[in-house]
């Protein structure tokens, strides 16, 4: 016999389900044509997050060189969108097919906790990522090596614990309402349980994004003033990859000559790298996050704007695999290493060295200023 106990939520009716309980009302009843067409999107997403994802973590484990500092924060980004494709996707959309929830109230916590959680260690790894980048241009320091990053990692996978899961131990709560495809979180309006949302909004999603958004901003007004800078010294030795690094950023490039040979244009594209990175998240995880907190807070719950939300945060998976496949060319070399001969798009016969090494020094104007460039992609 199946039992399902309706609770109340704030303005909203919640399931408490019995973990043999196969009823979930409200979900409406989809088309053959419809269940198709998202069993197919949906199947899509589940494959390119997991096969894209699975690659870029087998190339990181098998090519020494390629385990540097942010190759790793990759390849940690990487695992956090592997388990966010293969176990949080597909419970919704067999949700949705079925039209009820049938995995029982212990598994729609576990599934709403990952998703609070992943999406967490992915904001943690690229806000670490954007402080590396501005620590070696506006700063002008080098100080992320692999070693460093490994510790960086253990702890980007800890730290969100502190958020994430309490509502699964009793502090607010994942509740399945009604008419939804997962549990969601879901707080009463007791002072604690406020506090709570309050501080995890900003501690999981506020403080890093505009931590992140400031690196990006002060890194973008170093390579400005750099630029400007060789355009005052015309006779100081800079290399020219200093006025392409600029123009790649949008600013004017300023022809010179040049005697050093430091690919900062190689360094360039590893910011916008993970500056594209951002905005993806920015995209995807903002919709997401943000309705947490206002369903909350007004008690509004609704399935159609929270099922989409929630669907587009999961896109991320799938496209950050495509943004380092088109990006980063060390990983399209390696994969491009496991492609029989005859279907390569280019000749590769070994991953190629990089041009630069992780210390090497460039000067940036005549005043003898010496800036470290860190060799990461």
């Amino acid at each position: 016999m199946q039992e399902c106990i309706n609770t109340t939520y704030g303005n909203q009716t919640t399931a408490s389900l019995s973990p043999d309980s196969h009823h979930t009302s409200g979900i409406p009843i989809l088309s053959t044509f419809s269940k198709i067409s998202i069993g197919t999107i949906s199947s899509f997403l589940v494959l390119t997050g997991f096969l894209g994802n699975a690659v870029v973590c087998f190339i990181v484990y098998r090519k020494p060189q390629m385990r540097s500092a942010i190759n790793l924060l990759l390849a940690s980004m990487a695992l956090s969108d592997i388990v966010m494709s293969v176990v949080c996707v597909p419970l919704p959309l067999i949700t949705i097919i079925h039209g009820r929830w049938i995995f029982g109230d212990v598994v729609c916590k576990i599934q709403a906790f990952l998703v609070e959680y992943l999406t967490s260690v992915a904001i943690l790894i690229l806000f670490i990522m954007s402080g590396d980048r501005y620590m070696i241009i506006v700063k002008r320091r080098d100080k992320l090596t692999a070693k460093f990053a490994k510790i960086l990692i253990l702890l980007v996978w800890t730290i969100p614990l502190v958020t994430s899961l309490p509502p699964a131990v009793g502090l607010s709560d994942y509740k399945l309402f009604s008419d939804h495809t997962q549990c969601s979180l879901a707080v009463t309006n007791k002072t604690y349980d406020m506090s709570f949302l309050a501080i995890k909004f900003t501690l999981s999603f506020v403080f890093p994004i505009l931590l992140t958004g400031y690196a990006f901003s002060a890194i973008t007004n170093t390579v400005r003033t750099n630029s400007f800078r060789i355009h005052n010294h015309p006779d100081t030795e800079v290399s020219l990859n200093i006025a392409q690094m600029s123009a790649t950023l949008g600013f004017i490039l300023i022809p010179m000559k040049t005697k050093l040979d430091v690919d900062v244009k190689f360094k360039t594209r590893t910011f916008k790298t993970i500056m594209l990175l951002y905005v993806l998240v920015i995209l995807c995880i903002s919709p997401y996050s943000i309705n947490q907190i206002v369903s909350n807070t007004t008690g509004l719950f609704q399935m159609n704007r929270d099922t989409i939300f929630l669907w587009i945060a999961f896109s991320k998976s799938s496209i950050n695999p495509v943004i380092y496949f088109f990006r980063v060319k060390k990983f399209k070399e390696t994969c491009e290493e496991f492609v029989p001969i005859c279907c390569r798009s280019v000749n590769i016969n070994v991953l190629s060295r990089r041009r630069v090494n992780p210390s090497s020094l460039y000067q940036v104007n005549g005043d003898q200023s010496i800036a470290s460039i860190s060799s990461t992609i």
